[in-house]
């Protein structure tokens, strides 16, 4: 299991709260929400940037507060390896490919590899540079002189080179174009083949996200918007699966209103977002509706039309 317990990070006024969830190997988790909801910053708490204290430590979490940049409550396990604990041997099963690429902009892609590699046990130079040929990256070029698609590529190129446990990815896609987007997704799904190994993905391209991920970890902030929290954590297909949408004329509205939660209605258009599976809905209704997809969903519940309530960890 990946593991990762009561994560809070302040960062000025800010504050990510309490973020805890498990993932099994050979599945890919999503993180979703908003702009400036803490997808970033979790992801950075997960990549070791800060140093982890006990959040039940409440010396240590004064200090946090009082010192927030560099410092965060919680723990990740990966397997049985500490982040807080175990840093040095953590951070030796990760692998990453970030919005800003982490090398130095001086060193050519080449040059990267000799540097870089020798921190992880089992790069293989020879491989990288294969792939930095596969994924048309020009390895005498420097990383600073490449396009942000193609560090992109290097960075993949990377961290394809040795057997990480854990891969972390922050808006990878944003800048590839369309045709190597989908050859990218291909090379992730490839990555997880072997069933072994763990994903974590953030994005804002939620409608490729819904299909190349497993799970999805929803942050977001209520109404003091200098907290960020857990919304959701569970299946995409099982919170999909709880809500379908319906294009109703008016005659039929009474009908399913015991179900409706939200809407979205014009001259032309009533739509209707329903808290209850399409498959369950009364056969004279189930020709006007279909299944919700996460953006529309995300669009009802962060316009404020509609709030989740938690029935327990894990679903909404």
């Amino acid at each position: 299991m990946l593991t990762c317990s009561n994560i809070t990070k302040y960062i000025g006024s800010f504050t990510l709260k309490d973020v805890s969830f498990t993932l099994e190997p050979g599945y890919i988790l999503g993180v979703i929400g908003r702009n400036g909801c803490g997808k970033s910053t979790l992801l950075r708490v997960l990549l070791g940037s800060y140093l982890l204290y006990d959040p039940y430590d409440e010396h240590a979490l004064h200090t946090m507060q009082r010192e927030n940049l560099k410092r965060c409550a919680g723990d990740v396990l990966l397997g049985e390896c500490s982040l807080r604990e175990q840093e040095t041997a953590y951070k030796a099963k990760l692998a990453y490919v970030l919005s800003e690429t982490p090398f130095d902009l001086q060193l050519t892609a080449m040059e990267v590899g000799a540097l870089y590699g020798r921190y992880y046990e089992g790069f293989l130079m020879e491989q990288y540079l294969a792939y930095l040929e596969k994924y048309e990256v020009p390895k005498e070029y420097r990383i600073g002189k490449l396009s942000r698609g193609q560090q992109i590529r290097q960075q993949l190129a990377f961290a394809r080179s040795y057997e990480a446990k854990l891969y972390l990815l922050d808006e990878p896609a944003a800048n590839l174009d369309v045709e190597f987007r989908a050859d990218f997704y291909q090379e992730l799904r490839q990555i997880m083949s072997s069933g072994d190994k763990y994903m974590i993905l953030v994005s804002h391209l939620v409608e490729e996200l819904e299909q190349l991920c497993d799970y999805v970890l929803w942050l977001r902030q209520g109404s003091n918007e200098s907290v960020s929290e857990q919304y959701y954590y569970g299946s995409v297909e099982e919170l999909k699966d709880s809500f379908c949408l319906l294009e109703l004329p008016e005659d039929k509205v009474a009908s399913c209103k015991q179900w409706i939660v939200a809407s979205r209605c014009n001259e032309v258009h009533q739509e209707y977002l329903l808290n209850i599976p399409l498959r369950e809905l009364p056969d004279n209704l189930k020709s006007y509706g279909r299944q919700v997809f996460l953006k529309e969903l995300m669009y009802y519940v962060d316009a404020g039309r509609y709030e989740m309530e938690s029935e327990g960890k894990e679903r909404c």
